[in-house]
């Protein structure tokens, strides 16, 4: 439904428009009337002015100052115009069929878009089906299918009726396959006979040739490979009118367009047959804290032979040279066999390389924890050496850490003190060159160290023994046991004292007073 009140286009505003009103006049107060529900329908539009309020710049009503005349207008709803367009793209052959409805280049989705005045919002369209597909180099029609059945819903309402549906056709172009044949080119010893460039394989080429570009499957055909000679040189190329593609028993040659690349053979003069071997190239060390590179004296023959006094060039890659440790791989090539004089005999052997290695394996380093020992005196026992094998380099920093664990395992953070046993464990080890840390370049083994704590001679009221360990109730059963035999002395000594006769005393003699006893 479209209702005059709520058209605001083309210079009406609320569904009216306005004309000899002087500037800076306004007009409230107007009604305008009149509608119409589905494309076709012409409805008649009204404006009610018996509201009608006009107002200067001022804001003075001065409505009785004009004769208003209203004008009755047409509201029509025309159908909304909907183009479905079939897509329109360009395939490069690949032997499977290609259909329009599974393309989905940017503004198509399933092989068609919308156009002109498009869904209004909220409208849904049936289920669109796009025909037209290809296989074969050509140009196929694309259309979408059944179009006057196609439905246009809003909710559950049919509004197919409220649009104008126009469909239009595109192509669907498959374009030729581009296949390089490619004429081969080398170099060949002479055989006294005819040479034909078809009758050679290898480096890439079959039967004198290869291809680039071909669908997987398909196979070259035809004696089209040009080219011979006896002795010198000659050019090599591809006959195209000879050459067909072939899928099994089916000619596809139309849906490829062929390129060719010409070639060239030298024919060297008859040598003798060449010798094979197999060269590879390695080179190892102990970390050292200097480059390892590869060279020309580490290329090895692993089959085959060569005299003692030749020797082997090449070039290396991709690395060269290492220095920390590591295992990298290191091919070769433009292998070179030079002769006792120098002079290069590469022709002579027919050579495989095999990749190799440069490797540097990690520096044995060993660190000990000196041991020490002494008798308790309360105090902790000290040695903080710890003796290490030579290290790569004499710009190198070693730094160490310990512990000191007693005989359970357990740390003693400050030090050996009193009578025991105690391990000196090496715990950290950090090696430096300059700011880089280089520990991992070596295969460090530790070795424990020993603090040996032993008490001394036990002397009465001796403070210096030690009072904890192993031993702490030693000094404490030392006194007891020599009270016990002081005072086992003094009981036998009154035993004896008691056990002897004393003087006779005469009687009614006075008793001499007793002495005070000392106190304690």
């Amino acid at each position: 439904m479209l209702k005059a009140a709520e058209y605001n286009t083309n210079g009406y505003t609320n569904g009216y428009k306005i004309t000899g009103l002087p500037c800076n006049y306004t007009v409230t107060g107007l009604v305008v009337t009149g509608e119409a529900v589905k494309p076709g329908d012409v409805g008649t539009t009204h404006v009610d002015t018996s509201a009608i309020k006009i107002t200067d710049g001022s804001n003075h009503d001065v409505t009785t100052q004009f004769t208003v005349k209203t004008n009755d207008g047409k509201l029509t709803i025309n159908k909304r115009n909907l183009v479905i367009t079939a897509v329109s793209d360009t395939k490069t052959y690949n032997a499977q069929t290609i259909k329009a409805s599974e393309l989905n280049k940017e503004g198509f989705a399933n092989g068609y878009s919308l156009g002109g005045d498009g869904l209004a919002s909220g409208h849904t369209l049936s289920v669109i089906t796009v025909n037209g597909e290809g296989k074969t180099v050509n140009n196929y029609t694309t259309s979408i299918d059944k179009p006057n059945e196609i439905t246009i819903s809003n909710g559950n309402e049919d509004v197919t009726a409220c649009y104008d549906i126009r469909t239009v056709n595109g192509t669907l172009t498959i374009s030729q396959r581009t296949v390089t044949v490619t004429a081969i080119s080398g170099t060949v010893y002479a055989t006294g006979d005819m040479i034909y460039a078809k009758g050679y394989n290898g480096n890439g080429y079959t039967s004198g040739y290869k291809a680039e570009g071909l669908v997987e499957g398909h196979k070259l055909q035809g004696d089209f490979v040009t080219g011979s000679g006896k002795e010198g040189e000659f050019a090599t190329g591809i006959d195209t009118s000879k050459l067909k593609i072939m899928s099994g028993s089916e000619d596809v040659t139309s849906n490829y367009q062929v390129k060719t690349v010409a070639g060239k053979i030298k024919i060297k003069a008859k040598e003798t047959a060449q010798t094979p071997i197999t060269v590879t190239v390695s080179a190892s060390k102990v970390y050292d804290a200097t480059p390892l590179t590869v060279s020309n004296s580490d290329i090895k023959v692993t089959q085959g032979t060569l005299p003692s006094n030749y020797t082997l060039e090449a070039s290396f890659g991709p690395t060269t040279s290492i220095t920390d440790v590591q295992k990298v791989s290191v091919s070769l090539s433009n292998v070179k066999v030079k002769d006792a004089n120098g002079k290069d005999v590469t022709d002579q052997y027919k050579i495989t390389t095999v990749s190799g290695t440069l490797e540097v394996t990690k520096k044995p380093l060993t660190l000990t924890a000196e041991s020490a020992s002494k008798t308790y005196d309360g105090k902790a026992l000290v040695n903080r050496n710890v003796r290490a094998t030579a290290l790569a380099s004499k710009d190198h920093d070693l730094s160490v850490e310990y512990e000191i664990t007693n005989s359970d395992g357990n740390v003693i953070k400050n030090g050996a003190v009193n009578v025991g046993t105690y391990t000196k464990r090496i715990t950290t080890v950090t090696i430096k060159e300059g700011n880089k840390d280089v520990t991992s370049n070596y295969a460090i083994t530790k070795v424990d160290g020993k603090l040996t704590i032993t008490a001394g001679s036990t002397t009465k009221n001796d403070s210096s023994q030690p009072k904890t360990g192993d031993n702490r109730h030693v000094g404490l059963w030392i006194v007891i046991l020599i009270a016990a035999a002081i005072l086992l002395a003094l009981i036998v000594y009154v035993l004896i004292k008691r056990g002897k006769p004393g003087k006779t005393q005469k009687k009614n003699a006075p008793k001499a007073p007793e002495k005070p006893k000392k106190k304690l």
